[in-house]
């Protein structure tokens, strides 16, 4: 076959003639440095990159020859026969290179998959113990039985991190579960209003130290949709703790919802410091942190990446505006969630 590329085309005079002109174009091919060269009528353009025949273009009459490039620079003449055997050869290479190809891209999806079911099964067993020591720490949050203040705020502060280190789990899991071919939502009816006040309410607990206002506009007092209710209340659960982690002290998270026609707008915002436009998209891959120069501010990039997966497999999408809007600080992430009839 041609490899479609044009090397040189120039005009001649052919010897005998003296009125009319002829361009002679060389084409480099597949195999070695043969050439196709052919007189062409002038005002007859190469058409599909000299993808041409003895026949008849424009009524004109066109004949291309093809030379193979022998050592010594000489140049022989190649038959029909023989281009259609070099024609099968370059398509025999091509065919090749696909089945390499292909079982190489098997091997790694393989391999993939292996390192997945590994983590899979690492952190699932992780969660055994560590749900069993949350039981326990857990008993101390109403209760001090006695023990002094300094020592209880230790164990409550354990608790916190287990209960983050369990969330983290939780959402590798999740992560893992959505892009398994096998994984598929548990929809039910769900009063998506409730969702979202319990949510904040709880998360507005854990977060005295900081001193921050909560607000919550719901659109109406109650609005069903059909919803994974346990993944969406992780979904907004970690929205709502990024707003916390990266909000200022005195400061306001605001939980927002609006309606469209077609859809409920779920709006999570801060006044925190506003983050890189750069961001605003790479932000939702897996790994990839919020602010990640800040040492003092902790985090993994694994939260956002479960609610992308986790919202579009709701048929719906996730995005960011930073900073608010008029304002120089700030960020909202908004969930855009279609109604299911």
């Amino acid at each position: 076959m041609l490899r479609k590329r044009l090397m040189r085309e120039r005009t001649a005079r052919p010897l005998g003639r003296t009125s009319t002109q002829h361009r002679h174009a060389e084409i480099a091919l597949e195999n070695g440095s043969a050439l196709c060269i052919g007189e062409i009528t002038s005002g007859v353009t190469l058409q599909n990159k000299l993808n041409l025949h003895a026949s008849s273009i424009r009524g004109l009459k066109t004949e291309i020859l093809a030379y193979r490039q022998e050592p010594g620079g000489k140049r022989s003449l190649l038959t029909p026969l023989g281009l259609l055997a070099l024609n099968q050869q370059l398509e025999e290479k091509v065919r090749q290179r696909t089945l390499e190809l292909e079982i190489a891209n098997a091997r790694l999806k393989e391999l993939t998959q292996a390192k997945e079911s590994l983590m899979h099964m690492i952190v699932h067993d992780m969660k055994n113990p560590l749900t069993a020591m949350l039981a326990t720490l857990s008993l101390f949050e109403r209760n001090s039985f006695g023990l002094d203040t300094p020592i209880w705020d230790l164990l409550l502060g354990a608790l916190r991190n287990g209960k983050k280190l369990l969330d983290m789990a939780n959402d590798i899991l999740g992560i893992s579960r959505m892009r398994s071919t096998e994984f598929a939502l548990k929809r039910k009816r769900t009063d998506l209003v409730a969702l979202l006040q319990e949510c904040l309410t709880l998360m507005s607990k854990t977060t005295s130290s900081k001193k921050l206002t909560f607000v919550f506009k719901p659109v109406c007092p109650e609005l069903f949709l059909s919803l994974d209710g346990e993944i969406m209340e992780r979904v907004v659960n970690n929205l709502l703790s990024n707003a916390i982690k990266y909000a200022p002290e005195n400061s306001r998270i605001t939980l927002e919802m609006t309606r469209r026609e077609d859809a409920v707008l779920v709006h999570v915002s801060n006044q925190g410091s506003p983050i890189p436009r750069a961001l605003h998209e790479k932000i939702f891959e897996l790994f990839t942190r919020i602010h990640p120069t800040d040492a003092q501010l902790s985090g993994t990039g694994i939260g956002l990446n479960f609610c992308k997966l986790a919202v579009e497999a709701h048929a719906g999408n996730i995005g960011v505006t930073s900073p608010l809007p008029g304002l120089p600080y700030g960020a909202c992430f908004t969930l855009n969630l279609p109604f299911r009839t």
